[in-house]
């Protein structure tokens, strides 16, 4: 069943696929790419693909897969809205044994299309050496003015999801020099301002130099143009950055230090290169960008749940960008015994183009990602609502959108049962929020040393002090007993086993070094079956509605550990990746309508690969406890790739409500603040009030298109921050945010997607009651409509199509 609200999104209706998008991998240290030749003729008017370049594996650096194997296509409709091709790449001339499957869907509803590639050792012996795999290696005619549209991942910091928009062709100016008492320069080094890192084109590291050496280094390298050096004042540590390409900006970055400029350098063309610090999806950087221009762009999205890396570079001569997306050659490396199998990434591509650009949006001066990107973007958006994101299987509508209260009563050690049950009760007398949480330490051991003690029978994994009957089934009963019934969540950690835990102890063949933290390994089918079995046992005897997978490890120096001697370097992180989606769907397919909560230190496992399995309730272990601009900042840029996450809330009132986002609020204030909200029938109507906007803004806010009204990269206590939700041009808000400090006292509307001739009812609410009746405007003077707010508040604008001019 699709929702009313999915069927007002307008179907763009391609009418056919468009050229697959290439990719390249490295066999035995020769490259080699699809370079299809049909990619020159089946464009989408039977003529070249005016927005992807036809091949950029250039002989004698790179071999055709065409002219060097046996090559076999199927193409299937699967339905009105998805055709699969399957090209079968099968090597029977050049001896390395491998059959490469690439399984590609367009999706013509979005004109997306979406690869993967199966790598298989067809032979009896070893295959050769995979060392590197870009699942897409392609050039973007994006003409000039080339812009990189990239996202922060989480790190818990408050700027974790912030967009950054940068030229590619263009060099910046000097950083912002000047003393910091955190910073320190050596002899002659100038100093970087406090709080900026240096970006560059190209960097090589060396840990734990001195500040005089790294310089030296330098200048022993012939290509070294200058140095950056960061002092971790953490942990101690230092490192030293050996710039080989030109500076392209600064961004604010706590912990990084001085750069020194040794001669101009080479003026070449500019590669960026980005991916994740250590093994988990987006931490720091979202597995999500795009690059655009004048004339065209490519939105990029990531389904990998560990490792990858992208890099775009800019051609001036060609007027192209380069962008290629893969697994890096320092993460996988290795042959493939016969018979043996892995699979890739899953990489998503849009393409837009200027003629996309008439009927749509017009440019708010506060995006600063611009148009093309815009409509890429909000196409993402509706990739992933209409085709990705779990949904209930009884109403057919997206999962996930969530108002709980986290009993963080404790935390992390967990408060006896009795709390647990007045916390229940609290919630459902609220008649409003939706879901009880219960969070880490209600097991044996507690959190963290506790973690990996997941036994069978469950009795045996409770804590019996807090629990005396060893189970949680009392909680989820009352949870879920009328009247006012909730949902009921409950937190694991199943994929780490502290050293002396049950799992660490009794099965140390399912764990991967380096201990005291042991990772459990899922790609081990044993160890993956077991955590399956106590899982499923958990969500059937608890009565569990979400399932909270935690994740709080690095997972590559486990990875590392777990892979053999010889060449064989990614398989342990390849396999562990693909048992991850066997065990979520697993569990899923035995529930039917339970969901999977993956917070993983608070968003950083965020791709398109766990987004279609599940959601994050908890997307940054940065609370944001007294910073609600931070909760903006999450909200405005997470959105714009995630439709459905939840941010923690520590107050009612509109202002700080409305700062935690829109979809899902994770109510954090604790017993004491439940008890101030039972015993007030002020802040108890407050918080129903509170509640009741949230779940009437949901279906534009879930089903429709975002525009951010203010720059994201400036929400700060001194600014304004505003955005916007658009069903077609007909139903929409848009929630605008005076700061703290700022000095300004008003911000135009500047509404996007609105017909200025059309006539809108619009209903302003500065509290949850609206500030008097609907009034009846063009769309013109909605969006030139002056927003006046005090400092510290904040502006809900709802507007209705009521007729056409």
């Amino acid at each position: 069943m699709m929702p009313m609200w999915l069927t007002l999104v307008g179907v763009l209706g391609a009418t056919s696929p468009p050229p697959l998008p290439p990719f390249s991998l490295t066999i035995d240290g020769l490259k080699w790419g699809s370079c299809d030749p049909d990619f020159n003729t089946s464009g989408p008017n039977g003529g070249p693909s005016p927005r992807l370049s036809p091949c950029t594996c250039v002989a004698p650096h790179c071999r055709s897969l065409r002219s060097g194997w046996d090559t076999a296509t199927t193409v299937t409709t699967l339905d009105t809205t998805r055709t699969q091709t399957v090209v079968v790449y099968t090597d029977t001339k050049q001896h390395t044994g491998l059959q490469i499957t690439r399984t590609s869907l367009f999706y013509n509803d979005i004109n997306a299309t979406e690869t993967l590639l199966e790598l298989r050792n067809v032979r009896a012996a070893n295959s050769g050496i995979i060392c590197g795999v870009n699942v897409l290696d392609t050039a973007v005619a994006t003409g000039a003015v080339p812009m990189s549209h990239t996202f922060n991942g989480s790190s818990a910091k408050r700027n974790d999801y912030q967009p950054g928009h940068h030229r590619l062709d263009t060099p910046v100016g000097p950083p912002p020099w000047g003393p910091s008492q955190n910073m320190h320069g050596v002899g002659g080094v100038d100093t970087l301002a406090e709080g900026y890192r240096l970006w560059t084109t190209g960097d090589r590291v060396v840990k734990n130099q001195t500040e005089a050496d790294c310089v030296t280094l330098c200048k022993q390298a012939s290509d070294c143009i200058g140095v950056t050096f960061s002092h971790i004042t953490t942990s101690g540590l230092n490192s030293c950055y050996l710039i080989v390409a030109p500076l392209l900006r600064w961004d604010a970055e706590p912990g990084y230090a001085s750069w020194t400029k040794l001669s101009p350098g080479p003026q070449h063309d500019a590669t960026s290169s980005f991916g994740p610090r250590a093994g988990r999806s987006s931490d720091p950087i979202l597995p999500y960008f795009a690059v655009s221009g004048q004339a065209a762009g490519l939105v990029v999205s990531i389904g990998w749940s560990g490792n990858w890396q992208a890099s775009t570079t800019w051609n001036s001569t060609a007027k192209q960008v380069m962008v290629s997306v893969g697994h890096d050659a320092s993460k996988l490396c290795t042959d493939l015994a016969a018979g043996e199998a892995i699979r890739t990434m899953r990489v998503v591509t849009i393409s837009v183009s200027a003629t996309d650009l008439v009927g749509s949006a017009s440019d708010s001066a506060g995006d600063d990602a611009g148009p093309l990107a815009r409509v890429g973007f909000n196409r993402h958006r509706q990739l992933m609502i209409r085709h990705k994101l779990p949904r209930d299987p009884a109403t057919g509508t997206v999962n996930g959108s969530i108002i709980a209260s986290w009993s963080w009563l404790g935390w992390p050690q967990n408060s006896p049962e009795s709390e647990q049950l007045w916390h229940i009760e609290a919630v459902k007398n609220s008649t409003s929020v939706e879901m009880y949480w219960l969070d880490a330490g209600w097991f044996n051991g507690g959190f963290p040393d506790g973690v990996g003690n997941w036994q069978i029978p469950l009795t045996d994994t409770v804590n019996h002090t807090l629990y005396r009957e060893g189970s949680l089934s009392a909680l989820g009963d009352l949870a879920h007993a009328r009247p006012n019934p909730v949902g009921f969540i409950t937190w694991f950690e199943p994929e780490r086993a502290y050293a002396g835990s049950h799992i660490a102890t009794a099965f140390p063949e399912y764990c991967l070094g380096p201990g005291p933290n042991y990772l459990v390994n899922l790609g081990d089918p044993a160890a993956n079956s077991y955590l399956h079995d106590y899982l499923s046992s958990a969500v059937s005897e608890y009565g569990l509605d979400v399932l909270r997978i935690d994740f709080n490890t690095d997972p590559d120096p486990h990875w590392a550990a777990g892979d053999s001697t010889g060449n064989r370097t990614g398989l342990t992180e390849h396999r562990y990746i693909t048992g991850l989606y066997t065990l979520w769907d697993s569990i899923l397919a035995e529930h039917p309508g339970l969901m999977i909560d993956d917070c993983s230190s608070g968003g950083r496992r965020i791709d398109v690969e766990t987004l279609s399995r599940s959601f994050p309730l908890w997307r940054s272990d940065n609370s944001g406890e007294n910073d609600p601009t931070s909760h903006q900042i999450m909200s405005m840029g997470l959105s714009q790739f995630a439709p459905v996450s939840s941010g923690a809330v520590f107050s009612s009132d509109p202002y700080h409500w409305r700062s935690a986002g829109v979809v899902g609020k994770t109510i954090s204030w604790g017993s004491i603040g439940w008890q101030a909200v039972m015993t007030s029938p002020e802040k108890l109507a407050e918080l129903r009030a509170a509640v009741a906007e949230t779940q009437s803004l949901r279906p534009v806010a879930i089903y429709g298109d975002y525009y951010p009204l203010t720059a994201v990269t400036v929400v700060s206590t001194t600014s304004w921050a505003a955005y916007q939700f658009d069903i077609h041009g007909e139903d929409g808000f848009a929630m605008y945010f005076r700061n703290a400090n700022s000095t300004t006292l008003s911000m135009p509307a500047q509404l996007q997607a609105v017909s200025p001739t059309a006539r809108f009812s619009v209903t302003v609410y500065y509290n949850y009651t609206a500030n008097g009746p609907a009034s009846t405007i063009t769309g013109a003077k909605l969006t030139s409509m002056k927003i006046e707010l005090p400092q510290s508040g904040s502006m809900l604008l709802k507007y209705h199509l009521s007729s056409v001019q």
